[in-house]
């Protein structure tokens, strides 16, 4: 009920429930409000689902268009002028299904907001037990590097073993 409300009408729906005494008056309202929302917008929904999913279909996005964004986003940085107009061609130009309709760049602005909010941190736990182990494994004692200089001496780089041995 909340989803399908306009701001108007879901303040009004919310001023009736405060005022509301009893339990009853409040499901009333809600009932009501369920009620004129089903018969009066009943049309018009059937009309803006269409609208909608023509739009969704126009701007869903291939992995392989989001990967052109990422590099096209990183080759003209912020300041580029009509920087998003660059991007949108560059896009269009790049992509390999050409059967969609061309992005443009409303599209690759919203888009590109919604990759850099998919950006996941790790949690501090996370990053402390990566931290924590990877320093123990990359670091060379003094034993081994000698050791290895050793062997590098040893076994000549014309060798196709040398590795193996």
């Amino acid at each position: 009920l909340c989803i399908s409300l306009s701001v108007d009408e879901m303040a009004s729906l919310c001023d009736v429930i405060e005022k509301a005494i009893s339990r009853e008056d409040i499901l009333e309202a809600i009932s009501t409000a369920e009620a004129s929302k089903r018969n009066g917008t009943a049309k018009v929904d059937s009309k803006g689902s269409e609208k909608i999913k023509e739009v969704e279909k126009s701007t869903t996005w291939t992995s392989d268009e989001i990967q052109l964004l990422v590099k096209a986003s990183n080759t003209y940085p912020a300041g580029t002028v009509d920087r998003w107009v660059i991007i949108a061609e560059y896009i269009n130009e790049h992509r390999k299904d050409k059967s969609t309709p061309p992005k443009n760049e409303k599209q690759v602005i919203r888009q590109c907001k919604a990759v850099q909010s998919m950006n996941v941190k790790l949690p501090a736990t996370t990053q402390n037990q990566l931290g924590a182990s990877l320093p123990d494994e990359d670091t060379w004692t003094i034993t081994e590097q000698k050791l290895l200089e050793q062997a590098i001496k040893t076994y000549p780089a014309s060798d196709a073993e040398r590795w193996d041995k």
